[in-house]
Parts: C-alpha cells; structure tokens; sequence
C-alpha cells in the first residue's frame, strides 16, 4: 500500500505563517470595525444629546405649565438647525398633539416609536428592526415636578451601516492583498532559510549512496543551528572514517597475524 506524501517542511511553514497572518488580520478587523462602530454611535448619541440639550436649556426655561409647552415647542422647531436623517418629535398634554420635524422619517412608521411619546423616564432605545433603524432618545418634561410632555429625538442609523460597510468591504481587500504579500514573501523567506538544509540532505543521501565517508557537508553559513547541525554531521563523519579506518586496520593486521599459522595448518 502507498502512502500519501506528505507536504513539505516549507510548505507547512508557510501555511503555519499564513494562518498567523490571518488571524493578526482578524483581530486588527475586528478592532477597527469595533471601535469605528462605537465612535459613530458616540457622535449619533452626542447629536442627540445637544438637540434635547437645545430645548432644556432654551425654551423649556420658559415653559411655567402644561398651557405653555405647545407654543414654546412650535418656536423652537421652527428654528431648529435639524440635520438629515434625524428626526424631532414633542408630545404635548394640554391640548394632548404631537408636533414633529423630520422629513421622511416618523415615529409612526416604526414599531414601538409610539410609545416612546408618553416615556416616563429618559433613556436611550433603538427602534425598527430594517434599515433604517433608529437610535432614540427620550425625555420627558415636566414642569413643578408633573409631566406635561416628551421630547423625543432620533437619528437614523444608516449612515452608520454604510459607514461600516464600505470599512469591512476596504479591510476585506487590504486584508487579503496583505495576505497574498506576506504569503509570498514567507515562501520565499522560508525557502531561502531553509536552503541549507536541502543542501545538508543532499550531501548527506550522496555520502550514503556512495560510500564516500571523506565526504563533509562543510556549510559555509553562519554559526546559526544549520551550521551547528553541519559541524555536528562532519564530526560524525570524521569519528565514522576514523571507526571504519581502525576496523580496516584491525582486519589487516589480523589477517597478517593468522598468515602463518594457517601456513603451518596447511
């Protein structure tokens, strides 16, 4: 039965070097991807924040009931420096409206979005389950410690996704032309390294098909471990010649010695 051959010691090392590579790739991927992810998140939420900031450090100051909120709400909505893909809504109580800015997007559209308009406690949410989802953030106002309204305010996340997609899809093809690079140059790295090996095996397999024992390897690298290894095999050679002249040596004075008496036998 034949066995499989198998792959050569440059060829492992390379694949070994290869798969190395790849997950440094991976990791440094996934860093980047991550933390490009929270940086766009942070100025979607800051965005946000200085919207809701705007009314509760602006008109809201001058809202003193429930009577008050719509009138002051229609101002600051009508001057409201809104960018696009955000969306601005205020739900009032008396009269019970929701006024909203925002262009295409509505909080109806989305499941849970309406609710969101009689939230008692501010929080962050994510709404919508396609593209484009929507980062929430809601906060009611309340005038003489009763609620009298809520201020919300959401941004869609799709910049973000595309963001994000044409990242990965960038880091995809740097990652694999870096790849087939550090391939290449690892195969010719490890080819060349391993160089003096072939050479060592070679010599080697010529010593032994000819039985040649004066014969060295004699590497002529550096002192590195493929050149201990070679003065270790011309050691081996020399105590091998040296063995086998000593046994040559033995068998002719032997030989000599039993002349005579096998001359007096005969």
């Amino acid at each position: 039965m034949t066995s499989l051959r198998s792959p050569s010691l440059s060829l492992r090392l390379v694949a070994l070097y290869g798969m190395l590579v790849a997950a440094a790739l991976l990791v440094v991927a996934g860093a980047v991807m991550y933390l490009t992810r929270a940086h766009l998140t942070h100025q979607l939420d800051a965005g946000l924040r200085r919207t809701t900031a705007s009314f509760a450090e602006g008109p809201a100051l001058s809202v003193g009931s429930a009577r008050d909120l719509e009138g002051a709400a229609r101002e600051w909505l009508k001057v409201l420096p809104l960018p696009a893909g955000q969306l601005v809504e205020i739900r009032t109580s008396q009269p019970p409206r929701v006024l909203s800015i925002g262009g295409a997007l509505d909080l109806e559209d989305f499941p849970g979005g309406p609710e969101l308009l009689n939230a008692t406690t501010p929080g962050w949410h994510r709404i919508g389950d396609e593209d484009p989802r929507l980062r929430v953030l809601a906060v009611p106002l309340s005038v003489g410690g009763r609620q009298i309204g809520t201020l919300v305010a959401a941004a869609s996340e799709r910049d973000v996704v595309s963001t994000l997609s044409a990242l990965q899809r960038g880091i995809a093809a740097a990652s694999g032309a870096a790849l087939f690079l550090a391939a290449l140059l690892g195969f010719f790295t490890v080819r060349r390294t391993l160089r003096p090996l072939a050479q060592i095996s070679a010599e080697a397999q010529a010593i032994q098909e000819t039985g040649d024992l004066q014969r060295r390897v004699a590497h002529a690298g550096p002192a590195d471990e493929v050149g201990r290894l070679a003065e270790v095999f011309d050691r081996m050679l020399d105590k091998l010649q040296e063995s086998f002249a000593s046994q040559q040596r033995f068998l002719a004075d032997a030989s000599h010695e039993l002349r005579t008496p096998m001359t007096v036998i005969r």
